[in-house]
C-alpha cells in the first residue's frame, strides 16, 4: 500500500499503520520463538538472528532500489516468504498448547523442534555477557559518530558505524527480552511484553521534543 500512495499523507497513514504492526508482530514472534526453544539455545538463536539482521536487508534494498516506491515494493515481497513461513510450516508453540491443556499436539509439535548446540558447546556464553558487550560496542559507535560529525565527515563511514551501532542495540534488546519472556507466565507474557514495547515506542518518538 506504501508504494501505490497517491501522496505524503497517504504514505504517512501507510507507514503509521505498517509500524503499528511490526510491533505486534516482533512481539508475537519473539514469544512464539521463546516457547519453542529449550532454555541453553534462546541466546544463540534469537541475539543473533535479530532485528538488526533486518535493517541491514533493508539497507540493501534501499540502496539497489533507490526509488521509494520500488524499496517499497521490494521490502514487501523479501517480507513474503518469512510470512508464508509462519502460516504454513512453522508448527503451534508446545508451551501454548499445553497451557490450553492439549497435550497429544503437544507432544506432535515437540517432534517438529529443531535442536541446536551452539550454547551447549560455549559454557560462556550468557545474557550478561551480551547484554554487556553490545552495550560497551553500542557507546563506543556512539562516541565514534560524535568525533566523526564533530569533525564535518560525511562519507559513508557514519552509515556503516550506524549500521553496527543498530545492530549491537538489538543485541541489547533482545537479551532484555529474553529476561523479560522468563519472567513471564505464558498466559500474560504476550501482552505484558506488547505493553512494554509501547511504552518505549511512545518514549522514542517523544525524545526529539526533549531539548
Amino acid at each position: 500500500i506504501s508504494g501505490l500512495a497517491p501522496n505524503w499523507k497517504i504514505l504517512l497513514l501507510s507507514r503509521f499503520f505498517v509500524g503499528l504492526s511490526i510491533g505486534g508482530t516482533i512481539v508475537g514472534v519473539c514469544t512464539y520463538v521463546m516457547e519453542m526453544l529449550l532454555p541453553e539455545q534462546r541466546m544463540a538463536l534469537r541475539a543473533f538472528f535479530n532485528w538488526g539482521v533486518a535493517r541491514l536487508m533493508l539497507t540493501v534494498i534501499c540502496y539497489l532500489l533507490p526509488e521509494w516506491r520500488i524499496a517499497s515494493f521490494g521490502n514487501a515481497i523479501a517480507a513474503l516468504p518469512a510470512l508464508l513461513i509462519v502460516l504454513f510450516i512453522f508448527p503451534e508453540s508446545p508451551t501454548w498448547l499445553h497451557s490450553k491443556v492439549r497435550v497429544f499436539n503437544t507432544q506432535t509439535q515437540l517432534f517438529q523442534v529443531l535442536l541446536v548446540i551452539y550454547d551447549t558447546l560455549n559454557k560462556a556464553f550468557n545474557r550478561r555477557k551480551l547484554h554487556q558487550y553490545a552495550q560497551g560496542a553500542v557507546c563506543i559507535c556512539f562516541l565514534t559518530l560524535t568525533l566523526l560529525v564533530s569533525l564535518h565527515y560525511q562519507g559513508v563511514a557514519i552509515l556503516v558505524i550506524n549500521l553496527i551501532g543498530t545492530v549491537f542495540i538489538e543485541y541489547t534488546w533482545d537479551a532484555c527480552y529474553l529476561c523479560a519472556v522468563e519472567s513471564m507466565p505464558t498466559t500474560m507474557r504476550a501482552s505484558s511484553l506488547g505493553s512494554c514495547s509501547l511504552i518505549a515506542r511512545i518514549g522514542a518518538l517523544l525524545s526529539p521534543t526533549v531539548s
